[in-house]
């Protein structure tokens, strides 16, 4: 159990249940590449009858823990269960991922099941070739950490997706959902596991110094978990049978869920080398320019490589120097 101690919030989970799959794991917000596993689900349940005057022993039992006690003219009942999803650690995360480099005229795309394509500017492929990317999955200290039966994932392993349960991506940051938050963090008030209040799992692949058109590409994967309040909230809005046994909007119920967990992330960085002609040729270019390269190419012609004409042009440049005379002649003028 978690309660804040100023009487604001608190969880009391009283069972765990199995969950549907559509209700064990959510997609995030509409644009998002996030998904929540669901561990820990809050459900309010809230029955209405306009017509009914108070309440009978009947309603009684349908919502036992009133939050609204009835009136002389609707019942209205509310019902509060807090839960944790059985068995949420051997969820499966299971995904691809790839690179894609604008390199014109042409772009690059890869992908972990081993597809490498060249593609023009209107998506029309060029060229298609063999090649693998291996994802290697790190621990926190950077050793390996296995997941799935397997620490570097290759190609023809990953033509299904790259897999492993929530259990084994939390033990690559070296967690589980039982870990206490406030370990973490360093914030009072905050529940005593994982499991209830949920938590961000980001998934850092990084493409580091990977050479352009290379046959095996290699890609890095590091797990950070970060301890947050990741909930989802849904409603579901039913209009029950009436006392004569028809539907009307008279008897309803208002189921609000909110569902707390995992809020998984994929996060890609990298970057990709190749050899460019045209910068080499300007970085030459302007290395002649900075060191006056040409001045001395064309002084050694004139003065070496004209013959006669080189011999007059060496005679004016060059200046006889007699040290005897200049020493006489520095002597006399410092006498002066």
């Amino acid at each position: 159990w978690w309660d804040t101690g100023a009487g604001t919030t608190s969880w009391k989970p009283t069972d765990c249940r199995p969950m549907m799959r559509h209700e064990a794991a959510s997609a995030g917000d509409v644009g998002s590449s996030s998904l929540l596993l669901t561990t820990f689900i809050h459900d309010e349940v809230l029955v209405q009858d306009r017509n009914a005057v108070g309440c009978s022993h009947g309603e009684h039992r349908e919502c036992p823990k009133s939050g609204l006690p009835p009136n002389n003219t609707a019942c209205s009942c509310l019902s509060i269960e807090e839960y944790f999803v059985q068995n949420s650690e051997e969820q499966v995360v299971v995904f691809n991922h790839g690179f894609r480099l604008d390199r014109p005229p042409v772009t690059h795309v890869g992908t972990s099941w081993g597809s490498f394509v060249e593609m023009d500017d209107k998506g029309g492929v060029v060229k298609r070739r063999a090649g693998e990317l291996t994802t290697i999955i790190h621990k926190t200290d950077g050793s390996n950490c296995v997941v799935g039966g397997l620490s570097e994932w290759k190609s023809h392993a990953a033509r299904h997706g790259i897999s492993g349960t929530l259990r084994e991506w939390l033990a690559c940051a070296g967690l589980t959902l039982d870990s206490d938050p406030r370990e973490l963090l360093l914030v009072s008030n905050m529940p005593h596991s994982l499991r209830n209040m949920g938590f961000s799992l980001e998934l850092e692949l990084r493409y580091a110094h990977q050479h352009l058109g290379a046959e095996v590409v290699v890609c890095h994967l590091t797990v950070h978990v970060t301890p947050m309040l990741t909930s989802l909230v849904n409603s579901d809005f039913l209009e029950l049978a009436g006392h004569g046994g028809g539907h009307g909007a008279d008897r309803t119920a208002l189921r609000t869920r909110t569902m707390y967990g995992a809020r998984v992330t994929l996060k890609v960085s990298g970057a990709f080398t190749s050899f460019d002609l045209q910068p080499c040729f300007l970085f030459f270019v302007d290395c002649i320019v900075l060191l006056q390269l040409p001045f001395y190419v064309a002084q050694f012609i004139a003065l070496y490589c004209l013959g006669f004409i080189s011999e007059i042009y060496r005679s004016a440049k060059r200046a006889n120097f007699n040290v005897q005379q200049q020493v006489f002649g520095q002597v006399a003028r410092l006498m002066l």
